[in-house]
């Protein structure tokens, strides 16, 4: 009795090549044959350029607020904004806007809900420079008019949220500078309060003294002391070159002080309406700024979104026939494996 050997088998199996071809061809007609029973979804897909602009230049009239603007990691920075798009692009809004748009082109859209178009839809990026767009369907019209129709929604939304988003930084870049006159204003009233409290204790005094006689060398300086902080402004440069000489008599010093107290009480006034026009100012700032940046989502206005082609979107097939006929034909192959294996397991046990 001839010896049993695997070198032989082997040798045999692979000799009887017509059959391995058979399984190939089996499993390969298999393969295309499902893939024409059971058809294949397709995608259709977009490139959309994103950019990341941390630093802006100065002559740029939109978004000057932002000219040079200080980010501690702009990558960290850049990856939570690209994150936040793709958020954006599959919100209620965005997908509700995208549906009705698709319906009034196709009645076939009528019957989609939301939750079925997100399913169809994903964006994908690696990194800011390019951002793709895919839209999934069972048929190649529905796929391009899908992915047309988002992306023009998407564009639409980003747009308008980049928009708040420099209307939100303006304002805040507004209402700095709101703040800090307030301050400035406040700083110059309470440096002319003191001034017209001395100015008005002066005047008091002085009407104790004799009129037509020349003030005394302490009057003249305790006068020069309390209107030592006009010197600092060139605004009162006039009035301070109106003060009588130190031979004058009271009367022409008292005369002086009241037209200084009345310049003082006038500006006083003056400061008073422009603090509280700029603290009204202030407070539609903040209700704007408030608005604005609700409306925003957070969006950097430094990021840039546009189309990188008027070309239409490409599409692909998910399962290609050809692709279909070499898996069902590997399949053929791994099934001779298999049955081949099971033939030797059962000689070797006889």
């Amino acid at each position: 009795m001839q010896q049993w050997s695997l070198r032989d088998e082997v040798y045999r199996s692979f000799h009887n090549w017509p059959t391995i071809l058979l399984f190939f061809l089996c499993g390969s007609l298999l393969g295309w044959l499902i893939s024409y029973l059971w058809p294949s979804p397709h995608q259709a897909e977009v490139e959309l350029y994103v950019g990341f602009n941390a630093y802006r230049n100065t002559s740029d009239p939109i978004f000057i607020a932002l000219a040079n603007p200080e980010f501690t990691n702009p990558d960290d920075y850049k990856n939570w904004q690209l994150a936040s798009l793709n958020s954006l692009v599959l919100m209620g809004d965005v997908l509700k806007q995208t549906l009705n748009d698709l319906r009034a082109q196709d009645s076939y859209w009528n019957n989609i809900s939301e939750k079925e178009l997100a399913s169809m839809l994903e964006a994908k990026w690696r990194n800011a420079g390019q951002w793709r767009l895919v839209a999934s369907s069972q048929e190649e019209q529905r796929a391009l008019q899908l992915v047309t129709a988002w992306e023009g929604v998407i564009l639409e939304h980003v747009y308008q949220v980049q928009e708040q988003a420099r209307q939100t930084m303006i304002l805040d870049y507004q209402l700095k500078s709101l703040v800090q006159a307030q301050t400035q204003i406040i700083s110059q009233t309470a440096a002319i309060s003191p001034t017209l409290a001395a100015l008005n204790e002066w005047q008091a005094q002085a009407l104790a003294r004799p009129p037509l006689q020349p003030v005394d060398q302490a009057e003249r300086q305790k006068l020069l002391a309390a209107v030592e902080m006009l010197k600092q402004s060139k605004q009162w440069e006039a009035l301070l070159d109106e003060m009588p000489a130190a031979e004058a008599t009271t009367a022409e010093h008292t005369a002086w002080v009241e037209q200084t107290i009345l310049s003082l009480k006038w500006k006083m006034s003056s400061l008073y309406t422009q603090l509280v026009s700029l603290e009204n100012a202030r407070l539609g700032s903040m209700d704007r700024y408030a608005a604005a940046s609700r409306l925003s989502l957070g969006f950097s206005p430094n990021l840039e979104v546009v189309k990188t082609s008027e070309s239409s979107p490409k599409t692909m097939a998910v399962r290609s026939p050809g692709l279909a006929a070499v898996i069902g034909g590997m399949l053929g192959l791994l099934a001779w494996i298999l049955v081949w294996a099971a033939r030797v397991t059962r000689q070797v046990r006889q």
